[in-house]
């Protein structure tokens, strides 16, 4: 790209309504000077992050990348962004919301726990810090329509040989799409500032794309240089999912069936206004996890419940973590398709409940399958800052809701952890039922295929 037409794309930019959340991880930081040198950039830009050590690219994303320079890898810098400028827009948002107990942040740090009961049953709001769910819909929020969040991850000419590919991926996180391009560079073609220079230029190309500004600008590939690209557009249930209208959707075979607005968690399934409740037999017997990917622990698993508990099990997956960005629409149809073609018809929820507390008011009087590592920790009041009195509380919150676990047995450190070997306390163990050794004991780890995945070995067990 020559520098005038640079300039001239940079000062569309500014004129333009985007409000942008920028992060790279050394690569293309060019793009932040561009933008920031000429006239008009806080119209545009809101913040701007190198990450560039391992360490600052996981305190950025909350988690510990399987590999630093991937497109997966891009795409949680956009999200992580988006989710910063989300939070900037929304405090500067003049529309009234409301807290919910559905999108409680819990901050186990914080001295001033407060608790509150409600007629409808029990609620919390912990330290006061609830995230706040509006009830006015996307649609009628102009900041959701200008916000980008622009990630890039790079592996670019250094100052030794690298064994593998020079490459580059950006990601562009808007309210209604994920977009992923990456580009194999010709080792040789360039020197390092030469390919700072082109990544920078792909950066500010993707973004005015993004913002609907004309692009025809030349960038200098050689002939066996070519993009790829991925694009999820999302569906009206992902973005009220990801943008806090909607508590819950009901996926089957991959298609969106059943959304549960926020103001509808509690309420009873079934009401004289409402006596038909299809989505009831999904919400009976629910097994919470990644599924990252769906492997045969998993399988057997929901045949042992069907057995045990004579009803339909249905997956959920939240989009929402405590510390990570919430998972983008890319992920999400990856995530679906994986399971539609592991268990094809497989009922799936897709929620933002992020703790079991937050599950048992969602899905009231459910019974939720769990290894014992997950009930250990559900039952440790080291996660409630060792505050026994919280711990107790939640257990209790849980109990109202109804709700009951069944425990599937883990291999740890040499050991089997089972439910009678758990340390934890008594109200927890008495919602238990256990699923005895004998029939399941499983230690296939989702995290240790993801790895073998990305180093290109096919994990044992699953189709395709």
């Amino acid at each position: 790209m020559a520098p005038e037409e640079r300039v001239a794309l940079v000062r569309r930019l500014h004129d333009s309504k985007k409000q942008v959340v920028l992060a790279t991880t050394g690569g293309g930081s060019q793009a932040i000077s561009d933008l920031l040198t000429e006239p008009g950039a806080t119209k545009t830009m809101l913040e701007a992050h190198v990450p560039y050590s391992i360490e600052s690219l996981t305190r950025f994303l909350g988690q510990t990348p399987i590999q630093a320079c991937s497109a997966q890898t891009a795409r949680c810098l956009a999200m992580s962004c988006f989710k910063r400028g989300q939070e900037t827009a929304e405090k500067l948002d003049l529309v009234d919301t409301i807290p919910t107990i559905n999108d409680a942040t819990v901050r186990i740090s914080e001295p001033n726990f407060r608790r509150r009961f409600t007629d409808s049953g029990c609620e919390v709001d912990f330290f006061g810090l609830a995230e706040q769910g509006s009830p006015v819909s996307y649609r009628r929020k102009e900041w959701c329509k200008h916000l980008l969040g622009i990630g890039c991850t790079a592996s670019l000419v250094s100052d030794r040989p690298k064994k593998g590919e020079h490459r580059f991926h950006i990601a562009v996180q808007s309210y209604n799409s994920t977009s992923v391009f990456s580009l194999v560079l010709k080792k040789g073609a360039r020197t390092r500032q030469e390919e700072e220079r082109l990544v920078a230029d792909c950066i500010l190309k993707y973004m005015a794309e993004a913002a609907e500004i004309p692009v025809d600008i030349s960038l200098p590939l050689v002939d066996e240089e070519h993009f790829t690209s991925e694009r999820t557009i999302a569906d009206d249930p992902w973005i009220e999912l990801l943008l806090g209208d909607a508590a819950a959707v009901l996926f089957i075979g991959g298609k969106p069936v059943f959304t549960k607005k926020i103001a509808d968690v509690g309420a009873p399934l079934i009401s004289a206004e409402r006596p038909i409740s299809p989505e009831a037999e999904f919400m009976q017997n629910i097994f919470s996890g990644s599924f990252a990917p769906m492997h045969q622990g998993h399988l057997r698993m929901i045949e042992l419940a069907q057995q045990r508990l004579c009803g339909k099990i249905a997956l959920e997956i939240s989009v929402r973590n405590v510390d990570k960005a919430p998972l983008d629409y890319t992920e999400i149809e990856h995530r679906l398709q994986q399971i539609d073609e592991t268990l094809s018809g497989q009922a799936v929820w897709l929620t933002r409940t992020v703790r079991f507390i937050d599950k048992s008011r969602l899905f009231r009087n459910a019974t939720f399958l769990v290894g014992a590592d997950t009930l250990k920790r559900i039952g440790d009041p080291k996660y409630y800052a060792n505050n026994h009195s919280i711990l107790m509380e939640v257990l209790r919150m849980i109990t109202h809701c109804g709700c009951r676990f069944l425990v599937f047995a883990r291999p740890f450190d040499g050991e089997v952890e089972k439910l009678q070997t758990l340390f934890i306390p008594d109200m927890l163990r008495t919602l238990c039922e256990e699923v005895p050794e004998e029939e399941f004991c499983d230690d296939i780890s989702s995290s240790a295929i993801r790895e073998r995945m990305e180093n290109g070995t096919k994990p044992p067990g699953l189709r395709g």
